[in-house]
């Protein structure tokens, strides 16, 4: 199939997805007050930081192994995930005991984390349908839940909302036959073992911690820096319409590592591999870029006029899809080629950057200074990764000659 094909299935659910997270989207930021919808994106962003240690390197490593067929060791691999991953439940159920909020936050975040689990192994495999539908039927299951629950109540909390995400990643997880995938991989007690001694997992882990921590940091240091809930809840609001978007980018990312594995034998090819993925990234940017810019303003005033301050915040973050979609394409080349240290070292240098510039811009620009900043990391790893990759592919060429 070819690659317009692939990414054109990709795309129609992509804009599935992205029409449910915005309906989804519309309810909840009408539904919950301001400071709920803070304390909503506060325990969102410190349960996303916590999975970065469940996951422990799992669904990248789990995708690029089947991604190369190395069926064998996804069930092995798997098997260092299964007895971690039940100490965790065992204490998201522990955490009911003492906040009801934060253990079913703990609790959905498990759930979703199962279905983006499989969802890799899926996309590794090249089961695209399993994996394309999977978030627009989650995010479906959780908007019916939560209209189904606001009718019957009347009203509609962060318990609510929390308590329905869950089950809505269970029931998605379920139809996309995730638990009989889960089911084939699961290893016996003789076989289970901790995932901190692997170092290809350790690789993993550190880069997504690098990769995901200083997208989650910002609304935490927003909170922590005393900005007001209203400008958190804004900011907020601007950072789930970005990865809205990007969920329009990043399945080029997942076709180009597949193909570049599976349909040549030219591994230092890159570029000649990488141009017509390029092509189509600028130009979903671009339409993304030019339907915000026409459209915005409009949709702000008449389907969240409470977030029509969000318009400026959002205008900085989408110029960061460009950037970030190029470095998805450049950091599968690397994973591709064993590199993923090296990405791992971009990003930290990434992560410092973010950090200081939040530290530095926060306090005086409160979330403009956020995104400044967020834009700003995006483009020094881009840049980065493209003089790594050149540097690479040089040296390669020295040392064939």
């Amino acid at each position: 199939m070819s690659i317009k094909k692939q990414y054109g299935h990709y795309l129609a659910f992509s804009l599935g997805n992205i029409l449910v997270s915005y309906l989804l989207l519309l309810f909840l930021a009408n539904s919950l007050s301001k400071s709920e919808y803070a304390q909503y994106g506060v325990l969102t962003s410190v349960m996303s930081l916590l999975l970065i240690l469940v996951n422990f390197g799992h669904k990248e490593a789990l995708f690029k192994l089947s991604s190369q067929n190395r069926i064998q060791d996804v069930a092995r691999y798997f098997g260092t995930l299964q007895l971690w991953l039940c100490g965790c439940v065992f204490f998201s159920l522990l955490a009911l005991f003492f906040n009801l909020e934060t253990g079913l936050a703990a609790l959905a975040f498990l759930a979703l984390y199962l279905m983006t689990l499989v969802s890799n192994i899926h996309r590794g495999l090249g089961f695209y349908l399993r994996d394309a539908v999977s978030l627009p039927l989650y995010r479906g299951i959780w908007l019916l839940g939560c209209l189904g629950v606001y009718c019957l109540a009347g009203d509609l909390d962060i318990v609510g909302v929390f308590a329905v995400a869950a089950l809505a990643s269970l029931m998605a997880l379920t139809i996309v036959k995730g638990v009989s995938t889960l089911c084939s991989y699961v290893q016996p007690i003789s076989r289970l073992t901790l995932p901190f001694g692997n170092p290809l997992l350790r690789n993993f882990f550190l880069l997504e911690v690098a990769t995901i921590a200083y997208m989650k940091l910002d609304v935490l240091l927003l909170s922590a820096y005393g900005v007001k809930e209203v400008q958190v809840a804004e900011y907020f609001f601007a950072i789930q319409v970005f990865e809205a978007c990007v969920l329009l980018t990043s399945p080029l990312s997942y076709l180009f590592f597949n193909r570049y594995n599976r349909r040549t034998n030219d591994k230092d090819s890159l570029w000649r591999h990488l141009w017509p993925f390029v092509g189509l990234l600028l130009l979903v940017v671009i339409f993304i870029l030019v339907g915000w810019q026409l459209l915005g303003p409009w949709l702000l005033a008449w389907m969240f006029p409470a977030y029509e301050q969000s318009h400026t915040l959002i205008s900085l973050l989408l110029l960061a899809l460009l950037p970030m979609g190029l470095s998805m394409l450049l950091s599968h080349w690397l994973f591709a080629r064993d590199k993923e240290w090296s990405y791992v070292k971009i990003c930290a240098a990434g992560l410092l950057l973010c950090s200081i510039g939040n530290i530095l811009l926060i306090p005086h620009f409160a979330g403009i200074g956020a995104a400044i900043t967020r834009l700003a990391t995006e483009c020094v790893i881009a840049l980065l990764l493209i003089c790594v990759c050149y540097w690479l592919l040089e040296r390669d060429k020295k040392t064939t000659a």
